[in-house]
C-alpha cells in the first residue's frame, strides 16, 4: 500500500489537534503535507518525517499529539525503503 494514503490522514488529524490547541508547529506538518503531494519533495517529507520525534518536546505536544506522530513514525519506519549497501541517510 501507497505510504502517503496511509499517513496523511493522520498528518491531518495531528495538524487539527494542534491547531485547535493554538500550536503553532501545525505548520511544519501542513508543510509536510503539501510536500507529499509534490513528486520533487515527497522523499525529503518522508526524511523529514523520520527525524522529526523531537518536535514533541520543543513544541510541547500533550500526549494525544503524541501518539498520533507514533502511529506516523511506524508507518514511516515499516514502510521505508531499504538503506543500500554503503550509504547512509
Amino acid at each position: 500500500m501507497n505510504i502517503d494514503k496511509l499517513i496523511i490522514p493522520i498528518l491531518k488529524r495531528l495538524s487539527a489537534e494542534l491547531q485547535n490547541r493554538h500550536n503553532q508547529s501545525y505548520v511544519f506538518f501542513d508543510t509536510i503535507l503539501k510536500e507529499l503531494n509534490s513528486i520533487d519533495k515527497r522523499d525529503e517529507a518522508i526524511d523529514k518525517l523520520r527525524n522529526c520525534y523531537s518536535i514533541t518536546q520543543y513544541a510541547n505536544f500533550n500526549h494525544k499529539e503524541e501518539l498520533l506522530l507514533d502511529e506516523i513514525l511506524k508507518i514511516v519506519i515499516d514502510n521505508a525503503d531499504p538503506i543500500p549497501d554503503g550509504v547512509t541517510r
